[in-house]
């Protein structure tokens, strides 16, 4: 297999660096706030990245004319310090050198998801957004008496995905009122429980 990158060009999506870090452009005219990624060494195979933006260091996700690293979520021109590109390369053991990227499938802002559904991540996407579509309504309606509790709860990373997924959007909620205050926490709240549900034609 020889080092190359697909993006989804017919969706205005495209990937551009390399196969070990790979960065997504997006000139779609919209919004991106999720996609997949699959990297692959000499032997196809390798890790699948499926990130959700709406929980990382960028809310809105990738606007149109933006770009980021893929690996990490790390924005182009973030402003500030910010981790070496290097740091984000894709690390595969057992897999030899990552020799491809592939971009799956994306998610705009609209819910519109285009693209491959492999591995089931339209319907991974769509659990997930609920998860904090609903969270994020709980922060909007003011019951901080529920999240904190939630956000502190010590679960377990073997339990079900969606606990895990509900913990770390109240513990972001929580964080974001705490050190930054209540108009924050609930512009956070707003963007949280607004999120589309993924839909596809």
């Amino acid at each position: 297999m020889e080092n190359h990158l697909e993006g989804l060009p017919k969706y205005g999506v495209t990937l551009s660096g390399s196969p070990l870090n790979p960065v997504i452009e997006n000139h779609s005219g919209r919004t991106v706030i999720a996609y997949m990624l699959i990297a692959a060494g000499q032997n196809g195979c390798g890790p699948v990245y499926q990130i959700l933006l709406t929980t990382t260091m960028q809310p809105a996700g990738i606007p149109d004319g933006g770009s980021l690293y893929a690996i990490g979520a790390m924005p182009i021109n973030r402003p500030g310090p910010m981790q070496s590109p290097a740091s984000a390369r894709i690390v595969s053991p057992g897999h030899g050198p990552i020799v491809s990227a592939t971009l799956q499938s994306v998610v705009f802002a609209d819910g519109q998801f285009l693209g491959a559904d492999e591995h089931g991540v339209f319907e991974l996407f769509g659990r997930r957004i609920k998860v904090i579509v609903d969270v994020g309504l709980l922060a909007k309606a003011g019951a901080w008496d529920q999240l904190e509790p939630l956000a502190l709860s010590p679960g377990s990373p073997l339990g079900p995905p969606a606990d895990f997924e509900r913990r770390s959007i109240a513990t972001l909620l929580v964080h974001e009122r705490r050190f930054k205050g209540d108009d924050a926490a609930d512009e956070l709240a707003k963007i949280f429980s607004s999120l589309p549900a993924p839909w596809r034609h």
